[in-house]
């Protein structure tokens, strides 16, 4: 099963994504996020046994207590807006104690040290297909103006369905 660490989006945010989805829906080949799969993630364990699970409940329950607020900012892309294959809200406030915590999180379950970007992923860009991320940028504008709080991290479990990813809550720490 494949698992990461994340802080789940309140109900606001999910609505406010949701509606940045709508004013993009003229995209051509783009695979959006289900608005209940909205999440910031810490860390992406990729697949993991048993074992891995126990490790990584064991480091969320010593990671750093969840801390501050952040808001969301504008829509974005990895790995730019020229090549976009990711499309995401950028996230603003509590930067710190993020990369701090992804990275404990990360290195007490031996994933690779990879840079940390606070962000929310809205949409996959398709193999093959060509988005104008910039133009993208501009039609949704800024996302709101509403602090959410850095917390819980949650474990979840990913497994897909016809419908694409279902995210299962393994574990939290409020």
């Amino acid at each position: 099963m494949r698992a990461f660490f994340a802080i789940p989006m309140p109900h606001a945010q999910r609505e406010e994504l949701a509606r940045a989805q709508a004013r993009l829906s003229f995209l051509a080949g783009v695979a959006w996020v289900r608005p209940e799969n909205f999440h910031l993630t810490l860390a992406f364990l990729g697949d993991v046994d048993e074992a891995m699970l126990g490790v990584a409940r064991r480091a969320l329950v010593q990671a750093p207590c969840p801390e501050g607020q952040a808001r969301l900012t504008g829509l974005s892309a990895f790995p730019s807006l020229s090549a976009a294959r990711v499309l995401f809200a950028g996230v603003e406030g509590g930067e710190d104690w993020l990369r701090v915590t992804a990275r404990y999180l990360q290195l007490e379950c031996g994933c690779r040290g990879e840079s940390f970007v606070p962000h929310v992923t809205i949409g996959r860009v398709r193999v093959g297909a060509e988005v104008d991320a910039l133009a993208a940028s501009s039609v949704v504008g800024s996302l709101g103006d509403t602090a959410f709080p850095l917390s819980p991290i949650v474990l979840y479990q990913s497994r897909r369905d016809e419908k694409g990813p279902r995210y299962e809550e393994l574990a939290r720490k409020e």
